[in-house]
């Protein structure tokens, strides 16, 4: 009987610690996804802006739009990061 008790208590416990980091990992994923649509947000901002006020050379626009281009690709690159990290968690576990 008593490892039978013992037996549920370590399930139970286990259970609980899974549905924790699930919940973290939730979090932690809304977080920055949240956190990459604002900063797309305020890049779109910024363009609106430029718009409205009066056209520049081509010079100047082709630099934006090449720097523009980077920061996006870098926050792909985060995003890919992130799913990584993810995966690994999954496979070996919580190493802490």
């Amino acid at each position: 009987n008593e490892r039978k008790k013992k037996e549920e208590r370590r399930r139970r416990r286990r259970r609980r610690r899974r549905r924790r980091r699930r919940r973290r990992r939730r979090r932690r994923r809304r977080r920055r996804r949240s956190y990459i649509e604002h900063r797309v947000d305020r890049e779109n901002e910024k363009r609106k802006k430029m718009k409205g006020r009066k056209k520049r050379t081509d010079n100047n626009e082709e630099e934006e739009e090449e720097e523009e281009e980077e920061e996006e690709e870098e926050e792909e690159g985060e995003e890919e990061e992130e799913e990584e990290d993810t995966l690994k968690i999954k496979v070996f576990g919580n190493k802490n």
